[in-house]
């Protein structure tokens, strides 16, 4: 069976570019809305190594976070870590793409047409890399976390709701 070409996605190109190291995979998705578990499964990965790439609005302002496969966002976590005390509020998915240029359940932290502040959970710090969406759907890509902190100039917090 021939190998299946990995797509060349502005987060695959960014990455070329900026010479970062990283593994890409792809798996049948599904689109069943856990994009994240699916992912893990198809890969053949822990969901705790899955990281999904979420938009949320704070007043007027797109946010990304960044939380693994297993944990939902905190919305009152992220307003708080982002300023200002109000709330996150989830993009609806239209606003989602048009703010960073991908497809609901292949949005990826990298490569977004305009960058966005970006949070990043702080249990993706127990690990030396973690998989993320690498931009199109059933592409996932693994990056070293130091990695990922430097190009998206990530703030590193708790997310996670409890």
């Amino acid at each position: 069976m021939a190998q299946e070409k990995i797509p060349s996605t502005r987060a695959i190109l960014e990455l070329h570019a900026r010479a970062v190291e990283f593994e890409a995979r792809l798996y049948r998705y599904g689109g069943t809305g856990q994009v994240a578990m699916e992912a893990a499964e198809g890969i053949g990965v822990p969901p705790e190594e899955v990281f999904k790439t979420l938009v949320f609005q704070i007043g007027d302002d797109p946010v990304v976070a960044v939380v693994d496969a297993l944990h939902t966002v905190s919305l009152g976590k992220l307003g708080a870590a982002f300023g200002g005390g109000q709330k996150a509020v989830p993009c609806q998915p239209r606003d989602a793409e048009r703010f960073t240029g991908y497809k609901v359940g292949g949005i990826s932290p990298l490569g977004q047409k305009r960058p966005l502040p970006t949070f990043l959970d702080d249990r993706a710090l127990g690990f030396e890399r973690i998989w993320i969406n690498g931009g199109s759907h059933g592409l996932m890509i693994r990056i070293g976390v130091e990695d990922l902190m430097r190009l998206t100039d990530a703030r590193v917090v708790d997310l996670v709701r409890d």
